[in-house]
């Protein structure tokens, strides 16, 4: 076993997260915590829309916790939800400002076909 493997599983006995997913754990928590907010649903809500413990839910919102929500549960929440969970992933990682660049390249190219063609 490496130093490095035996850094990664010293660190794992001791926080009971592998911190090489410990960033990207704390994110997902992060996002799935404010489109339930975004959202209008409550701790309660979402327990009972998923068939779990509200302590399950307060585990998932939670940064510190282990906790995960699956993608069979994730389709289990309504359209609100997903609608939230899209904008926050959309300003967490710029999507939305990199449609909007795109569109708007596009938009120049055809105003500058347009104006080529009708000289």
């Amino acid at each position: 076993m490496s130093a490095v493997d035996r850094g990664i599983v010293g660190a794992r006995a001791l926080t009971g997260r592998d911190p090489r997913t410990a960033a990207a754990d704390r994110l997902a928590a992060e996002l799935f915590d404010r489109a339930i907010v975004d959202a209008g649903l409550t701790t309660k809500d979402v327990a009972a829309l998923l068939g779990v413990s509200v302590t399950v839910v307060y585990g998932m919102r939670s940064t510190e916790d282990r906790t995960r929500v699956s993608l069979t549960q994730l389709v289990r929440l309504p359209p609100a939800f997903h609608i939230a969970l899209q904008h926050r992933l959309n300003a967490h990682f710029g999507f939305t400002r990199a449609a909007l660049l795109e569109l708007l390249e596009a938009a120049g190219s055809l105003a500058f076909l347009e104006a080529k063609g009708g000289a």
